[in-house]
């Protein structure tokens, strides 16, 4: 077996993508086996959860607020590639959440993704349509306050605009209905 395979076989064990227990390498079918195996994907899971808590604290509060921070980091790191780097991490993190079927959760990780970009330097213009009050909702998850009444269903159609333009990065739109 070449090295790059056997990499990818480890890699595909760490991540519990690989099965292994029927690979031809003796080596692959002991690991499979070990309980050190499974101590390496805790330390891989909480380094992860770590720098992602650590870069998308927005969205991050968020979802432990609703209990399923571990849950879909779990399901982030079996379906994606994740990169070792924080940053890509990250943002591998945020677009992911941005197309969470979750409104609210998909708002606040486009919005936290097109803040950090504009902060890195983006130039481009950023637009995300809100059903609640994102000065509510985002005052709230800095302050660690419940979102109450901010996560109403349908109390609103908002529009966030993130740009180097803006002062402060950003601003809100309010539309009557």
């Amino acid at each position: 077996m070449d090295l790059t395979s056997h990499q990818r076989k480890l890699l595909g064990l760490i991540k519990s993508t690989y099965e292994g227990s029927n690979d031809e390498d003796p080596y692959i079918r002991k690991i499979t086996r070990s309980t050190n195996l499974e101590v390496i994907r805790e330390i891989a899971a909480w380094w992860r959860a770590l720098n992602i808590e650590r870069y998308c604290v927005l969205t991050t509060s968020l979802l432990k607020r609703w209990g399923i921070f571990e849950s879909a980091i779990e399901e982030f790191a079996i379906n994606q590639d994740t990169s070792r780097f924080i940053e890509r991490l990250g943002t591998q993190f945020l677009e992911e959440m941005g197309r969470h079927e979750n409104h609210l959760i998909s708002c606040v990780a486009r919005f936290e993704l097109a803040l950090i970009r504009v902060k890195g330097g983006d130039t481009r213009k950023y637009v995300i349509e809100w059903q609640h009050d994102p000065n509510v909702v985002l005052d709230n998850l800095l302050r660690g306050a419940a979102l109450g009444e901010a996560i109403g269903i349908g109390n609103g159609h908002y529009r966030t605009i993130v740009s180097n333009e803006e002062p402060g990065l950003f601003r809100v739109v309010k539309f009557e209905r």
